[in-house]
C-alpha cells in the first residue's frame, strides 16, 4: 500500500534528518541543544509568549514532560517564566537573548542538514517537493 511506504520513507528521512543535525551540533553533550530540546525552542519561538498547555497542544506531547525540559532549558537561561499579566494564575514561557540565538544555530544546522539531504534532486524537483510539503503542512493545520 502506497501510504504504507509514504511513512516509512518519512520516518527515513527524519531519522536521516536527526542523525545530520547530531553530525553538526558543536560543543560538548552538557552545551548541545538535543533535538527535543530544539524543537521545544523552534516552537516556543513562533507562538511566544506561550503556556505550557499551549505548548504542549503545539507540540502534541504531554505537560510533565515539556515541564522537565522546560526547567532544563531555563537552567541554561534559554527561557524564562513570567507572570501573565492578564491572568496570573498563567506562568508564561518567553525566549531569553541566549534562547534567540540558540533557535537562530537549530534552524540553520536544520536548513544545512536538509540542503545536503536535497543534493541528489534537481531544482524541478525540490520545487515540486516544496509544493507538495507545503500542501501537506497546510492541509495539517486545519
Amino acid at each position: 500500500m502506497i501510504e504504507d511506504d509514504i511513512a516509512f520513507l518519512i520516518d527515513r528521512l527524519l531519522r536521516a534528518t536527526n542523525l545530520g543535525y547530531h553530525a553538526r551540533v558543536k560543543g560538548n553533550a552538557s552545551e548541545k541543544i538535543w533535538p527535543a530540546d530544539g524543537l521545544f525552542l523552534v516552537a516556543l519561538s513562533e507562538a511566544q509568549p506561550a503556556t505550557m498547555t499551549a505548548l504542549s497542544t503545539i507540540l502534541g506531547r504531554d505537560k510533565s514532560q515539556l515541564t522537565r525540559t522546560a526547567n532544563k532549558l531555563e537552567d541554561r537561561n534559554l527561557l524564562v517564566r513570567s507572570s501573565s499579566e492578564d491572568d496570573a494564575r498563567l506562568t508564561l514561557l518567553r525566549l531569553t537573548e541566549n534562547g534567540e540565538e540558540a533557535v537562530n544555530d537549530i534552524r540553520a544546522i536544520t536548513r544545512s542538514t536538509i540542503i545536503e539531504m536535497l543534493e541528489p534532486l534537481s531544482k524541478q524537483e525540490r520545487t515540486i517537493l516544496a509544493s507538495l510539503l507545503k500542501r501537506l503542512a497546510n492541509s495539517s493545520q486545519n
